[in-house]
């Protein structure tokens, strides 16, 4: 995956203390328990237009170790995902677990708007994109 798209990470000095990951769609077929999401991202209609051919990546997982959480890193990540891959694509998009509300709010604070809500049969879903066309950096 990394070397169809660099993953943003964030570092205390040599340790890893928090990530991004990304991935584009070609790769959907790699992992078999993302193709359901895959298939109902380029199926939607967003802006009048479907999504499936429409230039977007994936925001894989995001990770922030335990000490940094409430630092602003969430934030500075995605920032970092803007700055380096919005003059390559409209938006990116991830999927957040219902039950997970605390990432969804914190999703929402970046700029991501909900653009279907799913059932599959481990959870409900929130597929949220980011369209850096209509927002500004976050802080």
């Amino acid at each position: 995956m990394n070397n169809r798209l660099n993953h943003i990470i964030a570092l205390d000095g040599e340790e890893v203390v928090g990530y991004a990951l990304s991935m584009t769609p070609d790769l959907k077929d790699r992992i078999p328990v993302l193709e359901e999401m895959f298939e109902r991202i380029n199926n939607l209609e967003y802006k009048g237009s479907n999504l499936g051919k429409s230039n977007y990546y994936i925001m894989g997982q995001i990770c922030i170790a335990e000490k940094y959480r409430g630092t602003g890193l969430f934030y500075a990540l995605y920032n970092e995902h803007r700055k380096y891959y919005s003059p390559y694509f409209d938006h990116f998009i991830t999927e957040v677990s219902a039950s997970n509300q605390r990432s969804l709010r914190a999703h929402e604070k970046t700029g991501f708007k909900t653009i279907l809500n799913y059932y599959d049969q481990t959870d409900s879903w929130y597929l949220i994109l980011w369209d850096w066309n209509d927002q500004n950096e976050t802080s």
